[in-house]
């Protein structure tokens, strides 16, 4: 009897606790203090499977830090943020290009929820919000996406687009985007009210 009652305790905990099922992070990326070394390589994602976004050298940055790293394929990848003369932006570089006055750079989720894009398609940001650059292409309605953190009303999602690249590696493979997209935007996607998740 006492373990039919701790079950349905629980069963209960978990009705009114829905967050404790997500594989969605939420809160605000800590900025670690960071500065690049060298020429940096900028692409979307953490990984040769996403898309580049540009080139820049060291002196092009201001304001640079790290949020947080992430395996892509065998190397680690660090997402950035940064001001520049094209605006500000969250991208991914390998982490030997960046250096860190510390070795406490947290882990990004790699866990995520696969949701897709509403009515109307969505405009998709390179950080969480109209501050940062919007992307040139809109993800279409109905586009399938994998969303792995939240912050300030927006998620950060993979997806492919229609007319995507191939992959550099697996031409069979079309390259995947990362990108912000207003959380209001993704069908089925029931924003947090709380940060720091």
């Amino acid at each position: 009897m006492k373990r039919k009652a701790g079950t349905l305790l629980l069963i209960a905990a978990l009705a009114f606790c829905p967050a404790a099922l997500s594989e969605v992070s939420v809160g605000t990326l800590e900025r670690v203090e960071a500065s690049p070394n060298q020429k940096v390589a900028l692409r979307t994602g953490p990984g040769t499977k996403y898309t580049e976004v540009f080139t820049l050298s060291q002196g092009q940055m201001r304001d640079f830090a790290i949020l947080e790293q992430e395996k892509g394929g065998s190397v680690m990848w660090g997402m950035i943020e940064f001001d520049s003369d094209y605006g500000r932006y969250r991208a991914y570089t390998g982490m030997k290009r960046i250096d860190t006055k510390t070795s406490d750079v947290p882990y990004g989720n790699k866990e995520g929820e696969v949701y897709t894009i509403g009515k109307g398609g969505a405009h998709a940001y390179h950080g969480p919000g109209k501050d940062y650059v919007k992307m040139e292409k809109t993800v279409p309605e109905g586009t399938e996406i994998t969303v792995y953190h939240e912050e300030q009303g927006y998620v950060l999602a993979d997806y492919v687009l229609p007319d995507a690249e191939p992959q550099q590696r697996d031409k069979e493979l079309p390259q995947v985007t990362r990108g912000w997209i207003r959380a209001s935007a993704v069908r089925g996607y029931r924003a947090s009210t709380s940060e720091g998740k």
